[in-house]
């Protein structure tokens, strides 16, 4: 893999918290793309729901800790990982959050996906225009 000059500067101007928290979203979004295939969604999320509470970074800096673990990650990441690894996250840093997926239809086809809101807001990205199916609301 070619890591390019402006994603090493990008990688040294992280504090510390910042640092550890790409670590472990990408940790994470391995941990949960794994264990997705052999293990139904709720105990995934058990699985990622450990650690202890650190000092809290913001929502929207958290979202895009995850964005940049998944889009320089050995596998491709699906909306799913991406959202729970999210939720992780959120949790270690004391916000509750809701894992929901939903589904639509465009184009004859059903397409899903999956998103975090946190105080019933999208994080990380626009609010989606999916029909929500599933809400899963993390433990505190």
């Amino acid at each position: 893999m070619r890591i390019e000059r402006s994603s090493l500067r990008a990688l040294r101007s992280l504090s510390g918290r910042e640092l550890g928290s790409l670590i472990r979203a990408w940790v994470y979004l391995l941990t949960a793309d794994i264990a997705l295939r052999f293990m139904a969604l709720p105990r995934v999320e058990r699985l990622l729901a450990g650690g202890r509470r650190r000092q809290a970074l913001p929502a929207g800096r958290l979202a895009a800790l995850v964005t940049a673990a998944a889009r320089h990650h050995l596998l491709p990441m699906t909306c799913l990982p991406r959202a729970l690894a999210l939720q992780a996250l959120l949790r270690r840093n004391g916000i509750p959050a809701e894992l929901r997926i939903g589904v639509r239809r465009e184009a004859g086809d059903l397409q899903a996906h999956a998103w975090i809101e946190a105080a019933g807001s999208p994080v990380g990205e626009p609010s989606p225009s999916y029909l929500p199916l599933v809400q899963i609301r993390s433990a505190r």
